[in-house]
């Protein structure tokens, strides 16, 4: 075997090896510029469509979207700031005594002593992470979401030069260029359907929880709303959150907390969602759920949050091909 040939194969053993040590970096940086490109769609195809009713160009309509939305999250924390910091302040010490409730609950119902008795004592609070632990994640979280919002606004602005560099490496130009054009369509449906969705999920958890008086309330439908951004799996985990901060109240609020949340999600899978999907985008339940399924378990929560819009780009770029062969 001659010198070379050996180099080459050195250096594809080095290079395959190097791609399998950074592949869980190279993922998060994927996931993350998927979503930093959701929020430049956003702010392009909004400051796109007030352009086409309202003097200015596309830039001047960008900053305004991006000045009114920092000054009203401004007012919300500005406004929230103290009830919220109390409520998650109050959220950790009554976790614990909720969930050792579900231990004493458990042993008092007689399929529950069975699960007891075949499992031993139940320590769910074994689940539950440290303060610090839970503090670290939500600061990586906020970083996370900081760098996410400053790429999109970074690409928001100069849209047509990443459009460009795509088409740069297309054969099929027109063709691409279209593909473009309808992926960045409907990636703005969706994002604004999942967007409304998100408030009127937030809006009528509260209200359900406020009239429950349900401790926590607001924190806890903010955060289901929130969460409401990852379809089916997101409401099961809020719901989940919720119905043992109720149990820390009495069982039955925690079985009426649950009762809201039903009742919540029936109106968004057969009410909302379909109100709004006739403006954005149609799905197949099933793919979502099977693609959600494999994102979550490959690549975590990054993973399970970007499953949604990789299903509506792939059934986009598919459908084109398709249609065009």
């Amino acid at each position: 075997m001659k010198t070379p040939g050996i180099v080459k194969i050195v250096v594809l053993i080095i290079g395959f090896i190097t791609f399998v040590m950074l592949f869980d970096t190279i993922t998060r940086i994927f996931f993350v510029t998927i979503l930093a490109s959701l929020i430049a769609i956003f702010f392009v195809g909004t400051a796109n469509r007030i352009e086409q009713r309202a003097p200015g160009g596309q830039k001047l309509w960008i900053s305004i979207l991006i000045l009114a939305i920092l000054g009203l999250l401004g007012i919300i924390t500005w406004i929230s700031s103290g009830p919220v910091i109390s409520q998650f302040e109050e959220l950790g010490p009554q976790i614990t005594p909720a969930i050792m409730q579900v231990n004493q609950w458990l042993s008092n119902v007689g399929r529950g002593q069975r699960i007891v008795d075949a499992t031993g004592e139940l320590d769910l609070s074994a689940y539950i992470p440290d303060l610090d632990g839970f503090v670290m994640t939500v600061i990586e979280s906020i970083a996370i979401f900081f760098v996410i919002l400053v790429a999109g606004v970074f690409l928001s602005y100069e849209p047509k030069k990443y459009r460009d560099g795509l088409l740069f490496f297309s054969k099929d130009k027109k063709r691409t260029a279209r593909t473009i054009d309808k992926l960045q369509d409907r990636l703005y449906r969706w994002t604004i359907g999942r967007l409304a969705e998100m408030a009127v999920v937030f809006v009528l958890t509260w209200i359900g929880l406020a009239i429950l008086g349900v401790p926590l309330a607001f924190l806890l439908a903010f955060i289901t709303g929130i969460l409401s951004f990852i379809p089916n799996f997101g409401p099961i985990a809020s719901g989940a959150l919720a119905a043992v901060v109720g149990l820390s109240v009495s069982p039955m609020m925690a079985v009426w907390v649950i009762v809201v949340f039903i009742i919540v999600q029936l109106l968004e899978s057969n009410l909302i969602t379909p109100l709004i999907e006739r403006k954005a985008v149609y799905l197949p339940p099933g793919l979502i759920i099977i693609t959600q399924a494999f994102m979550g378990l490959a690549f975590g929560i990054l993973g399970l949050i970007v499953a949604t819009p990789i299903v509506v780009g792939a059934v986009v770029i598919l459908k084109e091909y398709y249609d065009t062969k």
